[in-house]
C-alpha cells in the first residue's frame, strides 16, 4: 500500500519502506511481520507470544516485539481455571500446570496427560 505520495522508482517497495507499507485486510492477533503500520493497541503474535502495539509505528526488521518494549508490550493469559471433570483418555488429560477446582479446593496439575482426580495423584493445592 502506498503511504507516501511520490514518482515511480526503481527501488522495490521492501527497499523504501517509507513510501510503501504492507497491507492486510485483517490485522488483529496477525503475525508479526515487518513493514507494516501497527496502530495503537493493536495486536500480533511472534514467535509464540501475542504482543499489544504501545506506540503506533511502522514495524521494521530490527524492531521486533520481542527486543523493542517501547513499541511493544506482551500480553499474559491467565488459564482459565474450571472444575475438574474426569478425563476419558489421554484426548483430554490434564495437561502440566492445568489448573482445577476440586471439593472446594484450586488444584495444579503436577503430572503430564493426568487422568487422576486431584488428591490422588498429579496434583498439588495452590
Amino acid at each position: 500500500m502506498v503511504v507516501q505520495d511520490h514518482d515511480r522508482t526503481i527501488y522495490t517497495p521492501e527497499e523504501t519502506p517509507a513510501l510503501f507499507s504492507f497491507y492486510r485486510e485483517v490485522k488483529e492477533g496477525q503475525a508479526w511481520i515487518p513493514n507494516e503500520d501497527v496502530g495503537l493497541n493493536e495486536t500480533r503474535t511472534f514467535e509464540g507470544k501475542t504482543y499489544k502495539c504501545i506506540q503506533a509505528h511502522q514495524a521494521q526488521d530490527g524492531w521486533k516485539p520481542d527486543v523493542t518494549p517501547a513499541l511493544w508490550q506482551v500480553i499474559v493469559t491467565t488459564p482459565e481455571i474450571s472444575e475438574w471433570v474426569q478425563p476419558t483418555g489421554a484426548h483430554d488429560a490434564y495437561r502440566l500446570g492445568a489448573k482445577v477446582t476440586y471439593q472446594g479446593f484450586t488444584w495444579e496439575c503436577t503430572s503430564d496427560y493426568n487422568v487422576y482426580a486431584p488428591g490422588v495423584f498429579g496434583w498439588k493445592k495452590i
